[in-house]
């Protein structure tokens, strides 16, 4: 049976609810684009549940752009905050799309920002949104939105699920595997970044910040680790030197790495600084008192300097855009 996320509702009925209102579409030409992706359980999904709480203080805001998105993450949040119960795999293909402001103008117009933002995330099951899954056409146009993108938010899961869940290897830890898969689609994107700016013909290159993060560090001490060490042992030696190589001789891309944990971390009966996931009961302790780490951060420094360019752009300019 199908589990019930409210009254009613399973967990199904509300995915093809959500898939009657979506599909994965091309952006206007004048909207900055930004992208998350991770491989399967690398934590997509409960980031953006907590992605009110880590951006509380954040002059930056998002909101789900469209009803299908906010059908989808409501009951799930609802779950998470009040039962600590985090949401279940994800059972089909589903796109996910959040519209991005700022509280308040520089210049005191009113809410908004021009050109628009918007925060596109791409999900499927198990295996079928890696390099040669299930759906090669699905990760293709996945890959293609990801190198149009001005932000791109990567996420690296340091558990490793997916390479070492019971159902998808038989419980081998496939690390050559694991290893190759992220080397094929940091590649891939490239590719398409590269692609994307030839077809500026000559062009100022349009700039293109990349936040690699780690998630589920509540784990692994958050900040008591070298972020970019710690993901070497993951995505692979080749992985890290294709992204150095890539971004040394693009001087339009700027990479910068991260420790992040959706649910944060809480202190026991000693005093100490410990995750708050129960593996006991795989429930969140406390949900109520969730504090994300890192995901501001990220987002910010992706924010600010998609922001900052943007600014960068002749005042009568961006004054014409604000009329729109």
């Amino acid at each position: 049976m199908s589990k019930e996320v409210r009254p009613g509702l399973s967990v199904d009925e509300l995915v093809a609810n959500h898939i009657e209102k979506t599909q994965i579409t091309d952006d206007a030409h004048d909207r900055i684009n930004l992208g998350l992706l991770g491989f399967p359980r690398s934590g997509k999904t409960v980031s953006l549940l907590t992605l009110d709480r880590a951006m509380l203080n954040s002059r930056w805001k998002f909101l789900p752009a469209n009803y299908a998105t906010l059908d989808l993450i409501e009951p799930l949040q609802k779950d998470l905050y009040e039962n600590g119960i985090l949401p279940p795999a994800t059972p089909t293909y589903l796109e996910l799309a959040f519209d991005v402001s700022t509280y308040g103008s520089t210049l005191g117009f009113v809410e908004g920002i021009y050109p628009p933002m918007r925060l596109q995330v791409f999900d499927a099951p198990g295996g079928d949104s890696m390099p040669g899954g299930a759906n090669d056409a699905f990760t293709s146009k996945t890959i293609d939105y990801i190198g149009r993108c001005t932000g791109i938010m990567f996420l690296i899961d340091p558990d490793e699920t997916w390479t070492r869940a019971e159902e998808v290897t038989g419980g081998q830890d496939l690390e050559g595997e694991r290893q190759g898969k992220y080397y094929t689609i940091i590649n891939s994107i490239f590719n398409r970044i590269e692609i994307q700016r030839k077809s500026e013909k000559g062009a100022t290159p349009t700039k293109v910040y990349i936040a690699f993060c780690l998630t589920k560090m509540d784990k692994y001490g958050l900040q008591q680790v070298d972020v970019k060490a710690f993901a070497k042992k993951i995505i692979g030696t080749f992985a890290i030197r294709r992204i150095e190589q890539f971004c040394r001789t693009n001087p339009h891309i700027s990479e910068r790495w991260f420790s992040t944990s959706a649910i944060g971390v809480m202190r026991n009966h000693d005093r100490r600084l410990v995750s708050r996931l129960d593996t006991d009961t795989g429930r969140v302790i406390d949900p109520h008192k969730i504090e994300p780490y890192g995901i501001r951060d990220a987002l910010e420094w992706l924010l600010n300097s998609a922001s900052e360019d943007r600014g960068r752009k002749p005042l009568w300019s961006r004054l014409l855009g604000r009329l729109r």
